[in-house]
């Protein structure tokens, strides 16, 4: 799907039933619908491959990762290719998935394939996959709705989170609540003096 085709295109329903929007309201406090972490990893994989098969972007594909998972504060964490997971033990679900949004340190390409990455993260948090389903049909019947999940993602962020993520003035260590859906988005600062490594993360909170 070209570039133009995502602009032009609307968002769409989410996970949860309350509507995702293109504002950012407080934290939402209606239940999340906690998405299983394997399912989670099985839509980023679908969705991210086929982005890079249909835009031939370039973009290396991480299937798997070496770092042993642990137990923190009663919760399963394991660092996957879309996120690092805090996984609940008892239904294996996703409670908070963090990932690198802007390296301050890299160049432009690199900050854009990280922001790919953050879209088809956030497409498998917010919209699951009977939504790749019945998007298409969705799109066919109103052409101001987005024929995907990653469209969908693509747009709230070009409409809305890259001016408010650009605007934001936060201090080392703090953080800002961007976006609320289906999970709670947060935005975190994080800077290393010793190893001058300076970050932005995207965290998602599951409710």
């Amino acid at each position: 799907m070209s570039i133009v085709m995502v602009i032009v295109m609307s968002i769409t329903m989410p996970f949860s039933s309350a509507s995702a929007g293109l504002t950012v309201p407080a934290v939402n406090e209606k239940a999340t619908s906690r998405v299983d972490a394997f399912v989670f990893q099985t839509l980023y994989a679908k969705r991210y491959a086929n982005f890079l098969s249909v835009t031939n972007a370039g973009y290396s594909f991480y299937a798997y990762s070496n770092n042993v998972p642990f137990m923190k504060d009663g919760a399963l964490v394991v660092n996957t290719c879309a996120a690092t997971l805090n996984i609940d033990m008892n239904d294996f679900t996703v409670l908070k998935a963090l990932m690198v949004l802007k390296d301050f340190n890299a160049d432009t390409d690199k900050n854009m394939e990280l922001r790919y990455q953050c879209i088809m993260a956030m497409s498998a948090l917010e919209y699951d996959d009977v939504m790749d389903s019945l998007m298409p049909f969705q799109a066919m019947l109103d052409s101001s709705k987005p024929a995907d999940a990653v469209t969908a993602i693509w747009q709230l962020w070009t409409r809305s989170l890259d001016e408010k993520v650009e605007n934001q003035k936060i201090k080392k260590g703090g953080e800002a609540l961007i976006y609320s859906g289906n999970c709670d988005y947060y935005l975190i600062h994080f800077a290393n003096d010793e190893t001058n490594y300076e970050c932005y993360f995207l965290e998602a909170r599951a409710r």
